[in-house]
């Protein structure tokens, strides 16, 4: 006697023995024992998978990512296969995927120019294990619409420098002043990623002297020439208007008995744009 047991978690086995008799009078002196059944718990293998989670919509190139879930019904140690798909083009394979009873998995890839039909499939070639009670659910998928990217206007960037300092300081005072730099950098579209452009400032100072020596008898002096030359630089982000200040100090200057003036140079760049200005005090 051969038996192939359903797909349940139970399943019973009956034996009959002149069954065609049974319930005829004067045959059999009982035909009570002519029949004897018995129930054993079944346990049947199968692997099913689910997507939990996935965008409904993103812009083409951004990075998109789905989750899904493995079952595995006995609870017990499988190797199998795992594959995910992008509209019908392998992009993750886990060719020994182990589950005991469930797993979390998920794929990451950047938006197609097109809709994206994601598939992922549980033991794809039906052999770890061959005999699973159903193979409709090994797979899930889901699709995720590709949005049209908006038509806002064209927005250039944008450089603008300016200089505060003192009116005036007193002789070999040092001169505290800064550069204020505003920069516009477009902000990406929506669900973009933000990025940064590079900012350099040169700033340099010149005709500022000081006096360091001086003859009280002829009144004849020595002057020096002092002056500064920076450079600075930074990473301007792209959230549309910014300001950055940065503070510089010039050496004490002066001409003893005169009144002395210098000047303040400060030029800007970023990508293709130059800003420049010039202050003398």
């Amino acid at each position: 006697m051969f038996w192939h047991p359903f797909n349940q978690a139970k399943d019973g086995l009956t034996g009959i023995i002149n069954r065609d008799e049974i319930g005829k009078v004067h045959q059999e002196t009982t035909y009570a024992d002519n029949i004897v059944s018995a129930e054993t718990v079944v346990e049947f293998q199968d692997l099913s998978v689910q997507i939990l989670d996935y965008p409904q919509e993103a812009y083409a190139g951004n990075p998109v990512t789905v989750k899904a879930k493995v079952f595995n019904s006995t609870g017990k140690m499988v190797v199998t296969k795992l594959v995910w798909k992008v509209n019908g083009s392998v992009i993750k394979e886990i060719p020994n995927f182990d589950i005991i009873s469930e797993y979390e998995s998920a794929v990451t890839f950047n938006m197609p120019n097109s809709t994206a039909n994601v598939t992922v499939e549980v033991n794809p070639d039906h052999n770890a294990p061959p005999d699973e009670a159903s193979w409709e659910n090994n797979i899930d998928s889901c699709s995720i619409s590709r949005l049209a990217e908006p038509n806002a206007p064209f927005e250039d960037s944008c450089l603008e420098v300016g200089i505060q300092a003192p009116a005036s300081v007193d002789y070999w005072k040092n001169i505290d002043f800064t550069v204020v730099v505003k920069t516009f950098v477009p902000p990406p579209p929506p669900g973009g990623y933000h990025y940064t452009v590079p900012v350099s400032l040169d700033v340099n100072t010149s005709g500022g002297y000081v006096t360091t020596l001086y003859n009280t008898v002829d009144g004849s002096m020595n002057n020096v020439e002092n002056t500064i030359s920076e450079h600075r630089s930074y990473a301007a982000p792209s959230v549309g208007w910014s300001t950055v200040t940065l503070s510089f100090t010039q050496p004490g200057l002066g001409i003893k008995g005169q009144e002395h003036h210098f000047t303040i140079e400060a030029m800007a760049r970023m990508e293709d744009k130059t800003a420049g200005t010039l202050k003398r005090f």
